[in-house]
């Protein structure tokens, strides 16, 4: 609290310069910071594009939203915290300063490089898409401030968008996590009657009911599903006039309008994600978003997956070897309906185009000594091909089946010898595995 007092003092006598060292300008946005130049700029880049996209969803009040201030500050006591599996940011929006800060805690790993854009880190551009929504709707539409169910869950829709061609924000209007909370919270925590005396309470709540302790997320999942439904089936028109519709209705006329709502709520995330999938647009996220939740609905999520294979596109090839080798990785018990994927992504290895096998083993885990896999990834280990030889290593190496070099510079660089060395230890050791198993 004390810090957030501070940057608005700050803000509001220096404009950022007091608090921090770094300020990167960029055509219409300037993003301040502390840390990592080469992060400051790729924020300031993904910013000034997902500004231009939120434009395009504004038409006509968006072209005189000025652009906000930009806060990027690493947490000092949590910066290093390299035993989180995951990035973690989060943020908040001020809405008298425009300003937009983003609170990252990037954890060194192979999976999220420090030099990566911040488009290409899932948790960062989820959360400034999420805070962007809140500058460009307060913008926009200023009575919407204190309506805080459509403040965040507006900001909640956008958060799954992802910048197209163009520029343009592709919107999915599925937050699968989100849906899936509300469905616990309406079928089996709440019943429909409870659901939606609750989201009733949300029309007219306080910042403080809003955000109170302990129903913050239950909260953010009714608000969600609720603007969700209205953008979709109550209203027209551009994302901007939709939402000038929905301030424009008293919370009577709005639970009228959302007498329906149960009805969606109902349904499973994987379903709807299955009906996504069958648009080009939306196939790859919406099948990435399917494995990511569990792999709900396995049969039906398997077929989807060799229909990829399948396909004469070499990036829907890529995306099922991908997912594929990330379902098979989970450390479960795993289902019959996966049984035939491993041993296809065996014969892949083998003799799948470069971009196959690298997205294959760069997402693949050998769980077992059983594994099909093993023996191609252990060939790989021989591969002229560098990025294919530093890939089967990764895949190796998370197995933990036997202790090997894992450092890609030795598999890029050290000398043929050597490598030879450890690959003859690999063969040494599935050879004694098969004859151990026979």
């Amino acid at each position: 609290m004390k810090r957030t007092v501070l940057l608005a003092l700050a803000v509001t006598l220096t404009g950022c310069y007091a608090l921090y060292e770094h300020r990167i300008d960029g055509n219409r946005v300037s993003v301040y910071g502390d840390h990592d130049l080469a992060r400051l700029e790729s924020t300031a880049r993904f910013v000034e594009r997902a500004m231009e996209g939120f434009r395009r969803l504004f038409p006509n009040g968006g072209r005189d939203v000025p652009p906000p201030r930009v806060v990027y500050e690493v947490d000092e006591l949590t910066q290093n915290n390299v035993y989180l599996p995951y990035p973690r940011q989060e943020g908040y929006y001020l809405p008298m300063l425009r300003l937009v800060h983003l609170s990252p805690q990037i954890v060194e790993s192979a999976s999220d490089d420090k030099g990566a854009p911040l488009e290409e880190l899932e948790a960062a551009r989820v959360v400034t898409l999420h805070e962007l929504s809140h500058h460009f709707l307060i913008s926009v539409l200023p009575e919407s401030n204190s309506k805080y169910w459509l403040n965040e869950g507006f900001a909640c829709v956008m958060e799954t968008a992802w910048l197209g061609d163009g520029d343009d924000l592709i919107v999915p209007y599925f937050h699968p996590w989100l849906h899936r909370r509300a469905r616990l919270a309406l079928t089996s925590e709440l019943g429909e009657k409870r659901f939606m005396a609750e989201l009733r309470s949300l029309l007219d709540a306080s910042w403080m009911t809003f955000h109170r302790k302990g129903n913050k997320t239950l909260n953010y999942a009714i608000s969600y599903v609720a603007v969700a439904f209205l953008l979709q089936n109550e209203t027209e028109g551009a994302i901007e006039d939709r939402l000038r519709q929905i301030l424009g209705w008293s919370t009577d006329e709005l639970m009228a309008r959302l007498e329906r709502l149960p009805d969606v709520v109902e349904r499973p995330p994987a379903t709807v994600l299955a009906e996504l999938a069958q648009s080009p647009v939306h196939r790859t996220w919406a099948l990435t978003e399917w494995v990511a939740l569990g792999a709900p609905d396995r049969n039906r999520l398997v077929r989807e997956l060799q229909n990829c294979l399948d396909s004469d596109l070499p990036d829907q090839r890529c995306l099922g070897g991908e997912l594929s080798a990330r379902v098979l990785s989970r450390r479960h018990a795993r289902p019959q309906a996966f049984s035939g994927l491993e041993s296809q992504l065996a014969r892949r290895l083998s003799s799948a185009p470069h971009e196959e096998r690298i997205a294959i083993a760069g997402d693949l885990t050998p769980l077992d000594r059983g594994s099909p896999c093993l023996e191609p990834l252990i060939e790989l280990l021989q591969s002229h091909d560098e990025e294919l030889r530093i890939a089967a290593a990764g895949a190796l190496t998370r197995s933990g089946l036997k202790p090997m070099i894992a450092r890609p510079a030795f598999w890029r660089n050290a000398a043929e010898s050597r490598r030879e060395a450890e690959i003859a230890e690999w063969r040494s050791w599935l050879d004694g595995v098969l004859r151990t198993d026979e």
